[in-house]
C-alpha cells in the first residue's frame, strides 16, 4: 500500500496538473458534504457554507499537506542538483570512478531490498476483495513503515467514518504469549483485534464463531479467544472438542470460541498468529496496565475497507483523516 503511494508520487510528476485538480475536487466534495449536513441541521445557506469552511480549516494548508502524499518536494530542485553534480564529477575523474563504483554497489543492494519488500508486503491476503483494503499512512512516514494509533483515535476514526465501509484495528503481541493448555506451557504468537476484525476482512470461522462488535466490551470483561487452524492442528490434533476448552494466556483463563480457516494468518504479514484476543483484553498482557484510554499511547495498526466504487487512489481518505485529527487536536 505504501508502494502505491510512492508510485503515485512518481506519476504525479508527469503531468503535474492532474493530481492538483483531483485534490481540489476532493476538497470541494468534502466541503459540499459538510455544507449539506449543515443545511440538514437547519442552518441558512450562507451560514452553512461558512460553517463548512470553518470546520475544514485552512484549505491551502490542507492542499499542501495532502499534496505531500503524492509529491516529493525534493524533486523540485533535482534538475539543478544533477547539473551541479555532473560539473563537479567531470572536474575530478578519479573521484568520479569511486562514486560510480559506490553507486553500483548501492543500487544492487537496494534492488535486493526492494524485491524482498515487494514479495512480503504486497502479496494479497487470503480475505474477501483484498484490493479494497488500505492502510492509513502519515505524511512523512518512512517507506514501508505503517503508522500506529491509540485506541481512542481508532474509535474516533471508526465512528466518524464517511469514506470506508469499515475500519478495523489490530496489535501484534510481540515476543510471544505465555500459554498453557492442560498443564503444558508454551509460547505462542497472538494478536489483539477489534470486534469487527473478522467480519470486515470477510473471514468466516472454520469451526465455532469469530468475534463480533459486542465482544469488544469493557476492559478485561470478555476472556475469549479464536485460534488459528495451524495452532488447532499443532496443539490439539484437529480435535473438534477443542471448542469450549480453556487456554491460559499470561495467567488468565480464556475460552476457545472459534477456529480460523486454513491459510489465514492475520494482517501482520511476516508475523503469523496462533490466536486472536479481543482488543479490550489488552490489560491482561501488560500486567493490568490499560492503554485503552490513553490518547498519546500509539499501539494499534488500522486497516480500512473502501466502500464499493471508491477509487483506491482517491485523496478523499487522507483528507478526511487529517480533518478528523485536526478537529480532535483543537478540542
Amino acid at each position: 500500500m505504501t508502494l502505491r503511494r510512492e508510485l503515485a508520487k512518481l506519476r504525479a510528476l508527469f503531468p503535474r496538473q492532474k493530481p492538483v485538480d483531483d485534490l481540489a475536487e476532493e476538497i470541494h466534495a468534502h466541503l459540499a458534504i459538510e455544507e449539506q449536513d449543515n443545511l440538514e441541521r437547519g442552518m441558512a445557506p450562507d451560514e452553512a457554507h461558512y460553517a463548512a469552511l470553518r470546520q475544514f480549516g485552512n484549505v491551502t494548508l490542507a492542499q499542501e499537506r495532502s499534496g505531500e502524499v503524492w509529491r516529493w518536494n525534493s524533486v523540485e530542485s533535482l534538475g539543478q542538483d544533477v547539473r551541479f553534480g555532473l560539473r563537479m564529477l567531470f572536474k575530478n575523474p578519479g573521484f568520479t570512478a569511486v562514486v560510480v563504483l559506490s553507486l553500483a554497489l548501492g543500487i544492487g543492494a537496494n534492488t535486493a531490498i526492494f524485491s524482498l519488500m515487494n514479495a512480503v508486503m504486497l502479496r494479497k491476503l487470503p480475505v474477501r476483495n483484498p484490493e479494497q483494503l488500505v492502510q492509513p499512512a502519515r505524511v512523512g512516514a518512512s517507506w514501508g513503515a505503517a503508522p500506529s494509533f491509540s485506541y481512542p483515535s481508532f474509535q474516533r476514526f471508526r465512528d466518524q467514518n464517511h469514506v470506508f465501509a469499515g475500519i478495523l484495528a489490530a496489535s501484534t503481541l510481540y515476543g510471544g504469549v505465555d500459554a498453557e493448555v492442560g498443564g503444558e506451557p508454551e509460547s505462542v504468537a497472538g494478536e489483539l483485534v477489534t470486534g469487527n476484525f473478522f467480519a470486515l476482512l470477510g473471514v468466516n470461522p472454520y469451526r465455532g464463531r469469530v468475534f463480533t462488535p459486542q465482544d469488544e466490551g469493557a476492559a478485561g470483561s470478555n476472556p475469549i479467544v479464536v485460534i488459528s487452524y495451524g495452532y488447532w492442528k499443532r496443539r490439539f490434533g484437529l480435535d473438534p472438542t477443542a471448542l469450549g476448552k480453556a487456554i491460559t494466556l499470561h495467567g488468565t483463563p480464556f475460552t476457545i470460541i472459534g477456529i480460523t480457516p486454513p491459510g489465514f494468518q492475520g494482517v501482520s504479514v511476516g508475523h503469523p498468529s496462533d490466536l486472536y484476543v479481543p482488543v479490550t483484553m489488552q490489560p491482561v498482557f501488560t500486567d493490568g496496565k490499560s492503554w485503552l484510554n490513553q490518547q498519546q499511547f500509539h499501539w494499534l495498526q488500522m486497516v480500512g475497507r473502501l466502500k464499493p466504487g471508491v477509487n483506491p487512489r482517491s485523496r478523499r481518505a487522507p483528507i478526511w483523516m487529517s480533518l478528523i485529527a485536526r478537529q480532535w487536536q483543537r478540542r
